[in-house]
């Protein structure tokens, strides 16, 4: 190979690399602000007030556990209830885990859920779409033919 071919390969090289550099920096700087562990602030399907953690690791694996505040307690004080009491208990919780895979530039985040409470998403994925506002985590899922929106506040 000549010496002009050789050089304008390398230069080739280096004009290409800024451009895959930031791509890869855009995906690792989405990446470092879902890491850690969340607070649950506000997710309209699980009334006033939820309680709620989500964490995401470096690893790729994630929880979330999601309650809602006002669940009555089993009057038995078990947890052998009545079914009205077991189906508000059920309808009042959601917790899974899995992996999670993140598309920064679709800024969606893909839950693959290995296993959950509620059995229909066992081994499932679930699409959420994210955006950052300060320290909070708004995700968004199509869910029932509708849009849910939950808020999350980073736990520092």
């Amino acid at each position: 190979m000549c010496r002009m071919t050789r050089r304008s390969i390398f230069l080739l090289g280096l004009s290409a690399a800024p451009l895959g550099a930031q791509k890869g920096f855009a995906v690792r700087k989405a990446a470092d602000k879902f890491y850690g562990a969340w607070r649950l602030l506000e997710y309209p399907r699980m009334g006033v007030d939820p309680i709620g953690r989500l964490a995401y690791d470096a690893l790729g694996r994630m929880y979330l556990q999601v309650i809602r505040r006002d669940r009555p307690r089993f009057a038995s004080g078990t947890r052998e209830g009545t079914p009205g009491e077991i189906h508000d208990a059920w309808m009042g919780s959601l917790s899974y885990y899995g992996n999670y895979l993140l598309n920064a530039e679709r800024q969606m985040v893909l839950h693959h859920i290995e296993a959950c409470s509620f059995p229909n998403w066992v081994e499932s994925d679930q699409e959420l779409h994210y955006a950052f506002e300060g320290d909070n985590l708004i995700l968004t899922a199509a869910l029932d033919g509708r849009e849910h929106r939950s808020v999350w506040r980073h736990i520092r």
